[in-house]
C-alpha cells in the first residue's frame, strides 16, 4: 500500500468551507507583507509530518491514516450542519472531538506529541513481550 507524504495541519474538508468560487483561499504571507489565493491542497501542509519509525525501524504513516479516517468522519458531520441544518448533542459531541484531535496536528504541540509517540512504542513493546512470554 502506498504511504501518504503530504500531511496538513488544517484538514482540507475544514478548508474548503472557506474557498471561493475557484475553490481557492485567500492567503496572507505576512512575511512578504502580501495576498495571494491557493488551494488547499498546498495550505498548512508538510511532507511525511505523520510519519514515523515503527517498532521494525520502517517508515509507517498509521497516524497519517488515523488522520484520515477522522477526517472523512468530520467531513460528513460539517456537511450535517451546513446543507441539512442539524445541530444536535450528536453533532456537539462530534465537533469538541474534531476541536480536540486538531490540536495535536498543529507544531505547538509537536513536542507532547513526540513523547505520546514514545510512549505508545513502548507500551506497544511492553504487549508484545507479555505475548510473546505467555507463548513460551
Amino acid at each position: 500500500m502506498n504511504k501518504s507524504k503530504r500531511h496538513h495541519y488544517v484538514p482540507q474538508f475544514l478548508m474548503r468551507h472557506f474557498t471561493n468560487d475557484n475553490g481557492k483561499l485567500y492567503v496572507y504571507d505576512k512575511i512578504e507583507n502580501r495576498f495571494y489565493e491557493s488551494s488547499t491542497e498546498n495550505l498548512f501542509v508538510q511532507k511525511d509530518r505523520n510519519t514515523f519509525k515503527n517498532l521494525v525501524g520502517e517508515n509507517d504513516d498509521f497516524v497519517e491514516k488515523i488522520y484520515s479516517e477522522y477526517d472523512s468522519y468530520f467531513a460528513g458531520v460539517l456537511t450535517e450542519i451546513t446543507t441539512k441544518k442539524i445541530f444536535d448533542g450528536k453533532i456537539l459531541k462530534s465537533l469538541i472531538s474534531l476541536a480536540y484531535l486538531s490540536k495535536w496536528r498543529v507544531r505547538q504541540y509537536d513536542e507532547s506529541f513526540k513523547m505520546l509517540k514514545i510512549f505508545s512504542a513502548l507500551m506497544t513493546l511492553v504487549l508484545v513481550l507479555k505475548m510473546k512470554m505467555k507463548k513460551d
